[in-house]
């Protein structure tokens, strides 16, 4: 991910953007902001392989991780 582009997550894009979507790939090369919301709703599959959570988890290492709070919740 490179540039000043910032673009926010939920994690159908995120799964999408794995998935190999064609129409994920403007979101390639962005900055992505993904909340704590759909950190734990990647994370908690109950489906999710090991190999699965490992990349997810390497993933959102790359991403800024927005968390919830006063400042941003309005």
């Amino acid at each position: 991910m490179n540039g000043n582009d910032f673009v926010v997550a939920d994690s159908n894009a995120i799964i999408y953007l794995f998935d190999g979507k064609d129409c994920m790939n403007p979101y390639k090369e962005k900055n992505l902001i993904v909340s704590i919301v759909t950190e734990m709703e990647l994370l908690s599959f109950p489906k999710i392989t090991q190999k699965e959570l490992v990349t997810f988890k390497s993933f959102l290492k790359e991403c800024t991780l927005l968390a919830l709070n006063d400042n941003n919740s309005h």
